[in-house]
């Protein structure tokens, strides 16, 4: 068996997420690659993931001297690859919300998954580093997903949503619900130790909503600055007592063999790229968005359902 880190071709690209490192140690940060034009960009796998399933991830590994003491979004950085460079152009990237479902599509198409919440997502669709973003954004004036959000930011430009998933938010809590929790304004009124998502994600701007709503401040949630970066990170935390509440799908709560009180139900889209919404990733994407085999697996996990998944939206946004 060949010994990945023995490859020694090196390719160079524009970091497309700024890195914090140590200037005690020399530091090897795993790494995807996604072609954009006529350059790479480099994106840095979360340093906390398990080595085996961060390495069959990475693209490369970009070494951090320890004379350095991070490397800012847009630097240049040469990156040591791990794979051929045409099996990482063949990538669909994709940059924004975490989901369960999105480990089904790279278990079925070669994806390339970064989690950075959905706004993340927006930024990396506008700033051209990833091909689609995972987004779940609910507008608390109007309360539908998404569009408005994308009319927002891209105030000139066309763009395209593709129709994912429809899944149920709610509150992940200890096995049997021992402290009798019901709904959000429990957490605070118990004084509740709760686990938050990143600023940015869809989960803590849905939360922010309800707590809007419920005229509730954020001051008085203890563990409102707690942030981990997936709906299994935050189930974890209750698992293994750090917390005892959190805001997360159902399936994650399952994983964890947590109780889960259901609040509301919400759209998981796909904002694509516009300079490649016409390419052959985005129309194999589509087609397994519709497929009766991601139709199977959905029907397979709890809180999920379809509604048109893989229907295509244009928003005119340009003026």
């Amino acid at each position: 068996m060949t010994n990945i880190f023995n490859v020694e071709n090196f390719i160079e690209g524009k970091l497309g997420k700024s890195i914090v490192s140590s200037l005690k140690h020399k530091e090897l940060v795993r790494v995807t690659l996604h072609k954009n034009k006529d350059e790479y960009i480099v994106m840095p796998l979360a340093r906390g993931a398990g080595i085996t399933t961060s390495l069959s991830k990475a693209d490369g590994i970009l070494e951090i001297s320890k004379s350095v003491e991070g490397i800012g979004l847009g630097e240049r950085v040469k990156v040591r690859l791990l794979k051929p460079l045409k099996e990482i152009d063949n990538n669909l990237v994709s940059i924004g919300s975490h989901d369960i479902v999105m480990d089904l599509i790279g278990d079925s198409i070669k994806l390339c998954s970064t989690h950075v919440g959905s706004f993340g997502g927006i930024l990396a669709i506008k700033q051209r580093n990833t091909d689609i973003a995972p987004i779940h954004m609910l507008d608390e004036e109007s309360g539908e997903y998404n569009i408005s959000f994308i009319k927002k930011y891209f105030p000139s430009e066309d763009m395209m949503l593709v129709k994912g998933v429809e899944r149920i938010q709610g509150l992940i809590v200890q096995k049997g619900n021992p402290l009798n929790l019901k709904e959000i304004k429990d957490i605070l009124e118990k004084n509740i130790k709760f686990v938050n998502r990143q600023r940015g994600s869809g989960t803590r701007i849905l939360l922010d909503y309800w707590l809007k709503d419920e005229n509730l401040d954020y001051i008085n949630l203890k563990g409102y600055d707690y942030e981990v970066a997936t709906h299994l990170d935050v189930a974890m935390a209750i698992k293994n007592g750090t917390a005892e509440a959190g805001l997360g799908i159902m399936e994650a709560a399952k994983i964890a063999d947590l109780d889960f009180i259901p609040l509301a139900k919400e759209e998981y889209d796909f904002l694509i790229n516009p300079e490649i919404k016409n390419s052959e990733k985005i129309k194999e994407f589509i087609k397994f968005l519709k497929s009766d085999f991601l139709k199977k697996k959905i029907e397979s996990l709890d809180g999920y359902s379809l509604n048109k998944p893989g229907e295509v939206i244009e928003i005119k946004c340009s003026r």
